[in-house]
């Protein structure tokens, strides 16, 4: 009933004298540019003007605004002007609907009096029937909100996070050679020399996600591996010299193949963050299950798979034997982030942001993985159009992170990359992400030392991946 109530309401409301809503809504300048929205009660239409542009929109289709141009308007306004807008809307229809509007709104009373006084049959839903005195009911399908999944993104949604607005699938991996040794294996650069890494410290990571965004926050689902390897060797039998005895150490097998000490570190977590609705502050939480073998993993059959097929093309391509040394780790772990965003520079066709955050993780295995973290970052936008709507086609981002152990180990990582978006519809974004990482962290410097006594510094860590990223509104 309170449907038709608020229908009624609506009807009721056409018959009223309503006062004049045209004006503006919003005007504000970016780099000296008109960025305004307005309406015209005469022809029930929104005019947007950004970039030099003008945009007209119906009414009914007002929510196309946020969808095209989210990126035109200055952040710290984007929020409150879009409330605005929505009450506006509602307001406006309500006190002087278009013919098009009544013919929707009376086809939706129809469809709830058709629901409300026809009986439904069937394990759904809940209906009356009066028949003389005898009151029946049954259950009635909702025709709005049968679906649980619509239903449950509605108003703040799971984790109060608004409503769905996209959807994201990304796979990205990282090897101590540039394209995965592809340079190497056409003879542009050498292994172990210069940008080419040689399967000391962190040689190898995959990671794929799904995330689904909301207005107030995202969620992710992640899967991992990272591989760290160092040169090993194995005890021959022992033999006496000058009067002592010694051990042999052999560091080939009888293959030719290199002894080799790996650690594949595979996980699976969770990830929210949630934006907490003040100064641009958000909080992040990560739950983690993860393990750590040398024998087993992704990072390391990708590895041993690769290297096996580069021989192929390569003679001297080198092989690995992979010892069995340490005892496989399983454990869980959970992290906690806290950062805010500052936005330093907004203009018609780009922006620079920047994020500062700390970090805390615990872990069920043991001081090694348990740490407290802080860190930043800086990107760059650059934006364009497509179809109409506008979206960050490149960005540039400037990265660090120092942690410090429970154990007093210490570790940093800093990198840079580029992406770039590709737009396939209105809506949908392939992207390609490539870059470039230094990283000393704790497994990195304990794989790598070797590599560092010999060059002053470990391998550069080559990232690339692609994407598709799908925007509801």
């Amino acid at each position: 009933m309170r449907k038709i109530f608020l229908v009624g309401i609506f009807l009721l409301c056409q018959f009223t004298t309503a006062s004049n809503l045209s004006g503006y809504l919003y005007k504000s300048q970016v780099d000296g540019v008109e960025v305004s929205l307005s309406f015209d009660d005469a022809t029930s239409s929104y005019l947007f003007k950004a970039r030099g542009k003008s945009y007209w929109y119906p009414r009914r289709k007002f929510d196309q605004i946020e969808k095209k141009h989210f990126y035109d308007i200055p952040s710290k306004d984007t929020e409150k002007l879009f409330q605005t807008l929505k009450k506006h809307a509602e307001i406006s229809t309500l006190s002087k609907p278009t013919d098009e509007e009544l013919v929707i709104y009376n086809l939706k009373t129809l469809e709830l009096i058709n629901d409300y006084t026809t009986p439904q049959s069937g394990p759904c839903g809940q209906n009356k029937v009066i028949n003389d005195d005898v009151t029946v009911e049954y259950e009635k399908s909702n025709t709005e909100d049968h679906n649980v999944v619509e239903l449950a993104l509605e108003g703040d949604g799971f984790f109060a996070m608004g409503k769905l607005t996209g959807m994201k699938l990304e796979l990205m991996t990282s090897n101590d050679n540039p394209l995965h040794g592809g340079l190497g294996a056409i003879g542009v650069t050498s292994w172990g020399e210069g940008i080419e890494g040689d399967d000391r410290g962190k040689t190898f990571g995959i990671s794929g996600e799904v995330s689904a965004q909301f207005e107030k926050g995202e969620i992710t689902l992640r899967k991992f591996s990272e591989g760290y390897g160092r040169l090993g060797s194995v005890e021959g039998n022992g033999y006496k010299y000058n009067g002592k005895m010694y051990k042999s150490q052999f560091i080939y097998d009888e293959e030719g193949k290199r002894y080799q000490e790996f650690l594949s570190i595979d996980g699976i977590e969770l990830e929210i963050k949630r934006e907490l609705g003040f100064d641009d502050v958000y909080v992040k939480v990560i739950g983690r299950k993860k393990e750590m073998d040398d024998t087993s993993g992704i990072a390391k059959e990708v590895q041993e798979s690769w290297h096996k097929n580069l021989e192929g093309a390569k003679d001297n391509t080198i092989q690995y034997h992979y010892l069995d040394y340490m005892e496989k780790r399983r454990g869980y772990e959970a992290y906690v982030e806290v950062g805010k965003k500052f936005e330093i520079y907004r203009g018609d066709k780009s922006s620079l942001e920047a994020t500062a955050y700390t970090g805390l993780q615990a872990s069920t295995l043991g001081s090694s993985e348990r740490y407290v973290s802080v860190g930043g970052e800086l990107k760059a936008i650059f934006l364009d159009e497509n179809e109409g709507s506008v979206f960050p086609q490149w960005d540039v981002r400037l990265y660090g992170n120092v942690k410090k152990y429970q154990d007093r180990e210490s570790g940093m990582i800093s990198g840079a990359s580029l992406t770039r978006r590709f737009g396939v519809t209105d809506r949908g974004y392939i992207y390609v992400k490539a870059g470039m990482e230094y990283n000393a962290d704790r497994y990195s410097k304990e794989y790598g030392q070797e590599e560092f006594d010999r060059n002053g510094r470990y391998d550069i860590d080559h990232q690339l991946g692609v994407g598709f990223e799908y925007k509801f509104k």
